[in-house]
């Protein structure tokens, strides 16, 4: 994973189109990190702490609605299928971290039970209450 703080070439950022501002909910950044990677872009990771990330009560991700995190999701996967297929085995899914084991299952799912089921299945699965 990408952390929040980076440096980065201005042609890199140019070429890759830059921050989508259609991201308004948050998550601009990591659509970079994949726009980035896509065209080639290389990352380093670097071995030492640099500073410690905090979030406040009042910080804009203790703001996103469910609603607004869908459709960033939703956007997303629209916007990098391709990449989202060969990175993670299909779409980002909410919880993020369960995305590439998820979409390892849900091929099996369908294996077992109808569309109607597995729809059902994927909600128990993501929807947080």
């Amino acid at each position: 994973m990408i952390f929040v703080s980076v440096v980065f070439r201005k042609n890199d950022w140019a070429a890759s189109g830059g921050f989508d501002e259609r991201l308004i909910w948050g998550w601009e950044d990591w659509e970079f990190w994949i726009s980035l990677l896509k065209n080639g872009g290389e990352v380093k990771k670097l071995s030492c702490v640099g500073f410690y990330y905090r979030i406040h009560s009042i910080s804009r991700r203790k703001a996103v609605t469910k609603q607004d995190k869908k459709r960033t999701i939703n956007l997303l996967n629209e916007k990098h299928t391709v990449f989202l297929q060969q990175q993670l085995g299909g779409p980002i899914r909410n919880p993020r971290s369960w995305s590439k084991t998820i979409n390892k299952v849900m091929p099996y799912l369908s294996l077992f039970s109808g569309y109607r089921i597995t729809e059902n299945l994927q909600s128990l699965i993501f929807e947080k209450k």
